[in-house]
């Protein structure tokens, strides 16, 4: 059993850590998900409820509040691994207190849900393996960004041997919608990000300078107008800001400020927080409509290990870029690595990477993602990242 430490190798093209079964055993996917509907300090209410012998005694969870609202981020990011107790219904009892708080406020567990304004916390279970091989030629992955949860890859175990691939690239928050018309002029949205969906400003020009602007919500998004002038989308952020546009002399007021791209927030240290990077800003275009939505963030990956930690192919939570039109929407923002093991890092030279989706032609890049190295007790680092990682 995989809760008891059992080695596995995944050959299947790709493999879903999210919807698969890599061990016999198993009557429900190795890595299942649940949305947070009550959280107090030994158990949590769930949805959907576990299914039968989904769950069992001493299995390991992640516990992550993904996304917040633009007025309450202050506990976005934050994480812990919880076991656990029992299941009864659509409730997780933990065995140990969890430590931290994931609710509106600072020190609350509070307006945590799936209802619009509520905190976006979620549960995944870490399958434990003694070993995990990922071959040449296999993927091995886990489900997107929904809106509720989804994104992240958690694993726990002893030594990890990548010659295939592992990505978590384009599964993090959702790039913003373009907007395309005949007549007058509308504003692309802003991408996805820690605070929520990007704003749906389209033909309200009150809400133009909220869409376009810098802020945590990702790119901003484009502009089109009727005198045909056009303006991309913005790139999206984590750990650095995303690419902002300047807009054309042709450009009127009705399509001021350009787009910009969204602040750097977060920090090295990815025990304390860990994020989704954000989407690009959707771009602007007038009919025939051929401006496209901004690229989705990079997604997250965990892995809590023991043993060695080898790449010869590739591991990846690299933002998507934004499909090729005449005004594209920006790309999606990097997202984040955080791995640790008492074993060595033999990772070869850029095969770890959470780098920033790349510009389309007349488009924005995103922002660079974060990854971290913890080598506990192990000899170091043999290789290099992408971005350069924070090792401790």
């Amino acid at each position: 059993m995989d809760r008891a430490g059992a080695s596995a190798d995944a050959s299947a093209v790709p493999y879903n850590l999210s919807t698969d079964v890599l061990l016999p055993h198993r009557s429900c996917a190795d890595s299942v998900s649940y949305s947070v509907i009550e959280l107090g300090s030994s158990y949590a209410r769930v949805s959907p409820a576990p299914e039968p012998c989904c769950l069992h005694f001493k299995d390991w969870l992640l516990l992550i509040n993904q996304q917040g609202t633009p007025s309450s981020v202050e506990n976005v990011g934050r994480w812990e691994a919880v076991q656990v107790e029992h299941v009864a219904g659509d409730r997780i009892g933990f065995r140990y207190p969890k430590t931290l708080r994931y609710g509106s406020g600072a020190d609350d567990d509070d307006n945590i849900g799936i209802n619009p304004g509520q905190q976006r916390v979620a549960l995944y279970r870490m399958p434990y393996y003694n070993g995990l091989s990922v071959s040449d030629g296999a993927i091995l992955t886990a489900d997107a960004w929904d809106g509720l949860k989804g994104g992240v890859m958690a694993l726990r175990g002893g030594y990890l041997n990548i010659n295939g691939a592992v990505t978590m690239s384009g599964k993090g928050f959702a790039g913003g919608a373009p907007a395309c018309g005949a007549s007058g002029a509308a504003r692309a949205q802003p991408g996805e990000s820690i605070a929520g969906p990007g704003l749906l400003a389209q033909e309200d020009s009150e809400l133009w300078p909220i869409a376009a602007a810098a802020n945590v919500m990702g790119g901003g998004g484009g502009c089109f107008e009727s005198s045909g002038a056009t303006i991309g989308g913005a790139g999206g952020v984590n750990g650095t800001a995303g690419e902002s546009l300047s807009c054309a002399s042709s450009c009127s007021e009705a399509c001021q400020p350009p787009a910009a791209g969204g602040i750097s927030y977060g920090n090295q240290d990815l025990r304390e927080r860990i994020y989704l990077g954000s989407g690009g800003g959707g771009g602007g275009s007038t009919d025939p409509c051929d401006a496209s939505a901004g690229g989705a963030g990079g997604g997250v990956i965990i892995h809590l290990g023991f043993g060695g930690f080898t790449v010869t192919g590739s591991f990846r939570a690299d933002g998507a870029s934004a499909s090729a039109g005449h005004q594209p929407g920006g790309a999606g923002a990097g997202g984040a690595i955080y791995t640790e093991t008492s074993g060595d890092y033999t990772i070869g030279d850029g095969r770890v990477s959470a780098r920033g989706g790349e510009a389309a032609t007349d488009g924005a890049a995103g922002g660079a993602g974060r990854i971290m190295l913890s080598p506990l007790g192990g000899t170091g680092v043999s290789g290099t990242t992408d971005p350069e990682a924070y090792v401790d």
